[in-house]
Formats: structure tokens, sequence, C-alpha cells
């Protein structure tokens, strides 16, 4: 069973069985917002997806050759192919209203190009120019797809507010269908209000048709021709509804035969476009920011308190420190003596006792008397300790950190009077 074709809008005094050409179908559908589906025809949330942001519509005009292409796939730069524009630069966004396939499979097939297309396509097979054959692969089974629902009767007044997207004027009302109609349409519901225009001509003639390899008859040039002189109409009304949304829209080809929207070059768009990133960043310290902040207040606050001392306090601090470390170094000294006095013979258990002392398990040193008996029983046997010689390490260790304590504190000291914050 295949999918019903578009919902098409008729005027309400036009008979809409005339429009029954046998191949379109036209039936009364209205869909509320959001109005793009998958292809089981869940809604898809696309309305203001980028609010208020920017982007480039690349039509098939031959001035798109003289852009820098580079310059389209730098950071913040959002790019809407249409058609077959899409051979000279891999948009971010793709869009068409012709058959499926007149366009190249490699994008419909490529999961980073988000396609946006008109419903009735679904079931409809793409095709295969490097083999030049038909395929078996519908739209349905391409990734990145959604669809819209489109009309064909222009009412500018309507445009930006119907629950279908409008791609010009049905062949029994004057014609003039394109693409660009429906791009247009649908960038704005898509949350774009500055909106720059690449390869946007609007002139076709016999040496000048497309920016990529595409013939075409006398005929195909006048039905183009007539396309654009009817859109340039339908954009000079819509210019004014843009304006009261705040919809602005852009032309970079200075030389574009529509001349409704401003001209600005491309380099212009460029800087407006990537205007609110930022121009360099760095990853390192992020995570630590707001402890460094807080480091960078302490290291002030202490500079400012550091301001109260004198050099003679500062001479004073030093060489109390330098004492400590004297005193440390000598009730290290004795402590060693100790222990090689008991353990002259042997080294290894000399060094074990030494370890030990060094790392009491965090033990308090109120505790540590009482490890030292208890663990002597499982590295000495204890008629080779005495009680002597117990003691007298005992107290070597709390010299040791008793200077230790007294050192840490002056440490602090000099550390403020200097200015440091550790």
């Amino acid at each position: 069973m295949g999918v019903e074709e578009d919902y098409q809008k008729l005027p309400g005094n036009i008979d809409r069985k005339s429009f029954d050409n046998g191949k379109l179908k036209f039936i009364d559908y209205y869909s509320t917002p959001p109005m793009f589906f998958t292809k089981d025809m869940a809604n898809v949330p696309c309305i203001n997806r980028y609010a208020n942001g920017h982007a480039f519509l690349i039509a098939g005009g031959p001035s798109f050759k003289n852009i820098d292409k580079n310059k389209l796939n730098k950071p913040g730069i959002l790019t809407m192919g249409i058609n077959n524009s899409s051979a000279s630069f891999r948009p971010d966004l793709w869009t068409c209203v012709d058959s499926p396939s007149n366009f190249l499979a490699s994008v419909w097939l490529d999961p980073k190009i988000e396609k946006i297309v008109p419903i009735s396509h679904i079931d409809k097979k793409l095709f295969d120019s490097s083999k030049w054959r038909d395929t078996n692969v519908s739209v349905g089974d391409c990734p990145n797809v959604i669809y819209y629902r489109r009309n064909e009767v222009v009412d500018t007044e309507e445009y930006l507010f119907e629950d279908t997207i409008n791609w010009g004027n049905h062949s029994n009302i004057g014609g003039g269908r394109s693409v660009f109609m429906a791009a247009i349409r649908i960038l704005y519901i898509l949350g774009i209000r500055n909106l720059y225009l690449l390869g946007v001509d609007f002139h076709m003639d016999e040496k000048t048709k497309y920016h990529f390899p595409q013939d075409r008859s006398r005929g195909s040039i006048n039905g183009n021709m007539s396309t654009y002189n009817s859109m340039k109409k339908w954009f000079g009304e819509l210019k004014e509804v843009f304006d009261e949304v705040g919809y602005k829209v852009y032309n970079c080809n200075k030389d574009s035969a529509l001349k409704v929207f401003p001209y600005i070059s491309f380099d212009d768009a460029f800087k407006e476009a990537t205007k609110q990133l930022p121009n360099s960043e760095k990853t390192d310290g992020m995570y630590s920011r707001k402890d460094d902040e807080k480091k960078q207040k302490e290291v002030e606050e202490a500079k400012k308190i550091a301001q109260r001392y004198t050099d003679d306090d500062r001479i004073k601090i030093k060489e109390k420190l330098d004492s400590l470390r004297k005193e440390l170094d000598n009730a290290k000294e004795e402590q060693h003596r100790i222990l090689l006095e008991k353990f002259d013979d042997n080294a290894k258990q000399c060094f074990l006792w030494a370890h030990k002392l060094r790392r009491p398990e965090n033990r308090t040193m109120a505790e540590l008397y009482d490890w030292l008996k208890e663990a002597s029983k499982h590295e000495i046997e204890s008629d080779d300790i005495e009680d002597q010689f117990k003691t007298a390490l005992y107290e070597s260790q709390m010299e040791i950190n008793r200077i230790r304590s007294t050192f840490k504190e002056c440490n602090k000291r000099k550390n403020e009077i200097w200015g440091i914050v550790k």
C-alpha cells in the first residue's frame, strides 16, 4: 500500500475535481505543528531546532563556483543544499521536491546529511548514476530522512504559517514550482533567522546553467526562467512578511537577478554566522577551573597579609626553620645510632625497625610504644629486645615527631609571612 500524495491546497472558489489529472490525489489533510514526520508517520519535533540561527542555502547557480568552500566546513556554519547542488558541496541539510531518481544516490544514503523531503517520496526508488541503472532502494530505506506535506498554491500572506509547505503554483494555476520555495520555508520553521543565499543567480542560458555538470534543453531553460520570474514576484511580496517576523535573507551574489534581498559578501556573511563562537578555546583546566579560581583568591589574600610583615620577620623565620632542620637531622642520627647499637650485626632487622618507625600505620604516638612491643614479638625474639632499648627507641621517635610538628607550624608561619599558598 503506497503512501498517499501530499495535501494540495486550492483556493476556495476552485473546483477540486478540475485539478484531478488522474495521477494526483487531492486530500483534505491538515497537520498541526510539528509538521515533519518519520516514515512511520510519527511527528519529528523540528520547530526552532536552530533557534535564531544562521544558515547558508546552496542553490545550483554557477556563481557558487567562486565561493571558498573550505569556509563552509568551519565550525558554526550550517548549510542546506537543494537538488544536485550537493555534487559540488556536501551540506548538513538537504531537500528536493522532484523525483528522488533525479538526485545523487550517495546523498540519499549518507547518514550525515539530514534529508527533508516530501512525504510522497517514501516509496520511490533511487537511481545509481555511477552504474547508470535503477535500484531497488527506496527513499524510505535511507538513513536520516524526515518528511513533510506540501501544497501547490502560493499565498504570500500565509506562506510562513501554513501547516504544509508551499513549493510554488500548480501548472493549472500558472505554474512556477521550485524547491527553492520549499527550502526557504523549511529553514524558517527550523528557526533560522539569518539566511545567506549561495548560487542563487536566477538566470540561465545556453552557456550558464549550474555549478555542476547537468545539461538543459532550450525548453527547460525557458521553463526555469519563467519560474525565476514568478519567484521574483512572490519574494517581492514575501519580503515585507519576512521583515515583520525578523526573517533576514541576504543574497551573496551581487549580480543575481533576485534583487529583493540585500547583498552581502560571502566573507561578511561568514563573519556574521561565526561571530558568536569563541576565537580560541582550551580544554586544560576546565575541570579544575573553580578550584583554580578559589586558589587565585587565596593567593591574592595571602599577598595582602604578607605585606604586613617586614624583611626582618622573613629573616627570623628562615633562621628558625634552618635550626629545626638541624635538630631533626640530629634526632634521626640519634635514632639510627640506637638501632645500630642493637642490630649492628643484623642490617636487615635494623632496616625493618627503621621502616616501621617511619610508617606506624597511622597509629598515634600514644599507641606507638605498645605497637613496638607487639611488633617485636613477630620480628625479633623477645629475649633479644630489652626494655631499655624499646624505651630509647620510643623516646627518639617522640623527639623526631616533636621537631617535625614544630617545623610544620613554623613552615606554615613562613608561608604566611612570604605570601605563599600551598
